[in-house]
């Protein structure tokens, strides 16, 4: 083990996918660089957090610089992850973090849960329970989250046999600083024109329900998963509308609001405006994770580093930072902060 605990920063993933677009490049501000001008890649995510083995990310700053994040797991341990992410260590980081940009309607699909991912992944699988906080979203743009009412699978294999599965589902329109809460199991889409933030379980199962008769680059129909998706949907998953996460979570402060609670991942949003906030961390256990996702402004945590947040910048915080203070640069500086339950 070694004692080294400062704010780690990491090297974006950019994803191509066939629903993307160019978004994500002005947002990390890369869209200028060489590699990336007049560019018409379907850029749909950032990975910018990953210990997923398919992709680990990369430190980009300071001592740790260069080495894979699960990497700093190994060597940090405790001083990392925190004894709670201790429990939930089996040799990569239990978290993945995202931005995702809808340029175009996403498949219909659903994760499965630790239980079914193992049966049908391997022992080591884990299922997929993730969220969203919507960025920006442009006039008219929504997502599918959850069903109107309750179904059987005959319902859900006749929806597909007559490509009516969209009737089944809830339709959300979205605005800047919605969140919405996807358990494992739960059938969702993100349509055309959103920009969001996703927190979510260190897995890449995803089952695709419907694709709305796309061709891939090949010009082949996508693969659809309707078998494993028929064995991971949660038939009664019935959903108001606006109500797909726990909106009687009390803020703590004029500063803090608590996003989503779960078995696998805690958030809060931290909202500043031109003025400064202390955090203390000594009872959490646990690292944490800052996605800024509105403006600009400053990180200072107890060992004297500082680091900028602008939108679109994602840190992690070891576990044994106990207390950082965050100062806003502009009028309005959000921050959200996720960490393990």
């Amino acid at each position: 083990m070694i004692n080294i605990s400062y704010p780690l920063m990491f090297t974006p993933y950019f994803k191509e996918v066939i629903w993307g677009g160019t978004n994500l490049l002005k947002l990390k501000n890369v869209s200028s660089e060489a590699r990336w001008k007049d560019c018409d890649m379907k850029i749909g995510e950032t990975w910018e957090i990953s210990g997923l083995h398919s992709h680990t990310s990369k430190i980009a700053n300071g001592p740790l610089r260069g080495l894979s994040l699960n990497d700093a797991v190994s060597l940090m341990g405790v001083d990392l992850l925190g004894t709670k992410g201790m429990r939930h260590n089996c040799g990569e980081f239990p978290l993945l973090v995202k931005f995702i940009d809808s340029n175009d309607q996403l498949s219909i699909q659903v994760h499965p849960n630790d239980k079914l991912a193992s049966e049908l992944h391997g022992p080591m699988a884990k299922g997929k329970t993730e969220m969203w906080y919507i960025i920006d979203a442009e006039p008219g743009a929504y997502i599918y989250c959850g069903l109107k009412h309750k179904i059987d699978e005959a319902n859900y294999r006749e929806a597909i046999a007559n490509s009516t599965i969209e009737q089944l589902l809830v339709k959300h329109e979205v605005k800047s600083g919605d969140v919405f809460f996807i358990p494992a199991g739960r059938i969702h889409s993100i349509g055309a024109g959103c920009l969001l933030a996703e927190i979510q379980q260190s897995s890449d199962y995803t089952y695709r329900i419907y694709d709305f008769n796309r061709k891939d680059k090949d010009g082949k129909p996508r693969d659809l998963h309707t078998d494993y998706a028929a064995r991971a949907i949660v038939y009664d998953d019935v959903v108001a509308l606006g109500r797909c996460f726990d909106d009687s979570l009390k803020a703590c402060d004029d500063v803090t609001k608590p996003l989503v609670r779960s078995d696998f991942f805690n958030t809060d949003l931290i909202s500043l405006s031109n003025e400064t906030y202390n955090l203390k961390f000594q009872q959490l256990e646990t690292f944490k994770i800052f996605q800024c996702v509105q403006g600009q402004g400053t990180m200072l945590d107890d060992s004297g580093y500082r680091i900028v947040l602008s939108k679109g910048t994602t840190l992690l915080l070891p576990a044994s930072v106990e207390k950082v203070t965050l100062t806003a640069n502009t009028d309005s500086f959000k921050v959200i902060n996720a960490y393990l339950p």
